[in-house]
């Protein structure tokens, strides 16, 4: 590692170096999915070059998740496909990414030798 810092909080350890990718919250929501396939647009394209990654919780229902797809190429991702099983269900969703530009009023920026933000 050439640089790099670990921050402790309550919410656990976040790390910031040289070595690896950060990813920031791209797009999050609750969805009610039937049986079959359910299509989900983010409420906007996520212009990331990285395939993004998908985080789900079922909230509610007896179905079983049967599998997710990303929607979108790199740049411009812009939702999700998921397939579900034996009943209707509530799925509470979050996509991560790299490369998004900052969304709070402050930030952190780390950049690299090449000067790009990590």
């Amino acid at each position: 590692m050439n640089y790099g810092m670990i921050i402790k909080n309550p919410d656990g350890d976040t790390l910031v170096d040289s070595n690896f990718l950060n990813y920031s919250l791209g797009s999050s929501g609750v969805t009610d999915c039937g049986v079959g396939v359910t299509q989900v647009s983010f409420k906007a394209s996520i212009n990331s070059a990285n395939l993004p990654i998908i985080c789900v919780a079922q909230w509610s229902g007896a179905g079983l998740i049967g599998g997710i797809t990303v929607l979108g190429a790199p740049g411009a991702w812009t939702g999700i496909s998921v397939r579900v099983r034996g009943a209707a269900i509530k799925l509470d969703w979050q996509v991560y990414a790299t490369d998004l530009p900052p969304g709070e009023r402050w930030t952190l920026s780390v950049f690299n030798e090449k000067d790009k933000c990590i």
